[in-house]
């Protein structure tokens, strides 16, 4: 369990998960991130797209990974876009 939005954003720079991204991805037809909370702040979907924004600018070999995925699914957001937008 991940306790806040700090340990969120340890978990997406974790070595293990970097790696996971940077080999896993490539597979790949569609990418669908989601994220399940029980926080009350009414903010919470904004700040974890903040956190993966972050994120995808620090690690732009990820972004560029998941710019090729057929689709890429934001959390949050019924859109299909790439991470940058």
């Amino acid at each position: 369990m991940i306790e806040d939005l700090d340990g969120y954003y340890d978990y997406l720079n974790h070595p293990a998960h970097i790696r996971l991204e940077l080999e896993g991805i490539g597979y790949l037809a569609r990418f669908e991130a989601f994220d399940i909370t029980d926080s009350a702040d009414p903010e919470i979907k904004a700040k974890i797209k903040q956190v993966q924004a972050r994120h995808f600018a620090e690690h732009p070999e990820i972004a560029a990974l998941v710019a090729q995925a057929t689709s890429f699914t934001r959390p949050g957001s019924e859109d299909t876009t790439t991470p940058s937008s």
